[in-house]
């Protein structure tokens, strides 16, 4: 592997977070491998100041810019005119971990763009003249070393290595072993945190639901195309109205299937502004979108997609919320539990569906994608809210009631005080009505009740 170590010297008392600089140069390396990262010092250095930066591997990519000095150059001027744009002093080092990479940006930096291609050949004595405050451990574990005499990283490879621990523990011997190589340290991809967050006023004031919407349709194209650029998607944004004289009113869209097309948040924006009422004019709009979901690469078919009537179901049901309001539509998400009253809850949004090779996970009767019990035995569309209780005849028989396939036996939550031990028939009445009725186990009394119709 090869990496590249970025550093910028920062005061001490500075916040530990991210920087702005930060965010730039991360951006910028990530133009060239997706295997980077932030990084920074634990302690400060010599001349008490903290260094941070950025790290990313590059030998994945050599090929991809026209060989390795090809693409080294072209990160050193990138990343120098980067830092003479934000006033901003960086040093680069390069080796083949990412330990030994920060060391060499910390305190031996390449001075030029052949130093810095010249530093791919270097060997592992050159890290030995390298001084002790590069090691990324405790600062007091730092002056202890340098109160015991020792300067250099060389001199510390010299202690016999049972010495070391005991003398000054297990974490800064490890710390040594990554930058020579004795062992290995994993540096994770980066994963920024998707937030969209823009604002821009309008040209003139007003309450007009039209004008608003056109204003709208600019913050959507820039979503759209933060998406696009992300490989991400949404299902909810906010969308702040305010005006000069204080006024903020927010409202919340939601889309039943995460998208990244503008014409989407149009619509359903379209359709909620006809139920809004502003009490002053609007000046300005801000589009906030804090919670992305990344998108999967999709191979394209000849043939029709199947998926693609689940997509205008989604659509349907987003705009019928979007105009009627979100307790208005609800949709049933069926529930791990095999009584049938507690079998579904209703939701803004539907449930994913899991690939059908996950079906071989359940073995007692449940299906992947919706966890309700699958059985072979037909179950009824319409389920009375409350089952009502049949009278009987002589025999302790529902009466007026021919009972035509059954039972079918539910036992379930015996450990809870809604136990339910039940045997289920398909019956029809005098009326030829197909109904679902069932004789309940748990009831002292002979008991049977109707609990749904079959359309």
């Amino acid at each position: 592997m090869q990496w590249i170590a970025v550093s910028m010297a920062c005061k001490a008392s500075e916040s530990p977070t991210l920087t702005a600089t930060q965010s730039v140069l991360l951006e910028l390396a990530l133009k060239y491998t997706p295997m980077a990262n932030v990084w920074q010092s634990q302690h400060c250095d010599a001349a008490q100041t903290l260094h941070k930066g950025v790290l990313l591997e590059v030998r994945s990519s050599h090929r991809l810019f026209g060989g390795e000095q090809q693409l080294l150059t072209l990160i050193w001027h990138d990343m120098q005119t980067e830092a003479v744009r934000l006033d901003q002093s960086i040093q680069l080092g390069l080796y083949s971990n990412p330990v030994a990479a920060c060391w060499l940006a910390k305190a031996a930096p390449a001075r030029s763009c052949s130093s810095f291609v010249n530093m791919r050949d270097l060997q592992t004595g050159s890290l030995d003249t390298l001084p002790l405050w590069v090691l990324d451990t405790t600062a007091s574990s730092i002056d202890t070393l340098m109160k015991c005499g020792f300067n250099t990283l060389g001199e510390l490879r010299q202690i016999p290595r049972d010495a070391f621990i005991t003398r000054f523990g297990k974490a800064c011997l490890n710390t040594l072993d990554e930058g020579y190589g004795l062992s290995h340290s994993h540096v994770p991809a980066h994963r920024p945190v998707a937030e969209f967050n823009l604002e821009r006023e309008l040209p003139f004031h007003s309450n007009r639901a039209d004008l608003i919407h056109a204003h709208c349709n600019e913050l959507f194209h820039a979503l759209e195309n933060w998406l696009k650029q992300h490989k991400a998607a949404c299902n909810c944004i906010e969308l702040e109205f305010s005006s000069g004289y204080d006024f903020h009113q927010t409202i919340e869209l939601r889309s039943a299937q995460a998208n990244d097309q503008a014409s989407m948040w149009a619509k359903l924006l379209e359709h909620r502004l006809h139920r809004l009422q502003f009490k002053d004019d609007v000046s300005s709009v801000r589009l906030r979108c804090t919670r992305t979901v990344a998108l999967s690469n999709q191979n394209l078919t000849l043939l029709p997609d199947p998926g693609s009537q689940t997509v205008q179901w989604n659509a349907v049901c987003s705009q019928l919320q979007a105009r009627l309001g979100d307790d208005v539509v609800q949709i049933p998400v069926t529930q791990a539990d095999p009584r049938p009253e507690h079998g579904f809850q209703y939701t803004h949004t539907p449930a994913k569906a899991r690939s059908k090779s996950n079906d071989k996970r359940f073995s007692m009767g449940f299906h992947a994608d919706h966890t309700a019990l699958q059985s072979s035995t037909p179950r009824p569309l319409w389920l009375l809210e409350t089952p009502q209780r049949l009278s009987l005849n002589g025999n302790d028989k529902p009466s007026d009631w021919q009972i035509l396939s059954g039972p079918e036996r539910i036992a379930f939550a015996w450990w809870s005080d809604s136990a339910c031990q039940r045997d289920y028939y398909r019956a029809i009445n005098s009326e030829k009505r197909q109904a679902w009725i069932y004789h309940d186990l748990n009831d002292p009394h002979t008991a049977w009740f109707l609990h749904g119709y079959f359309a």
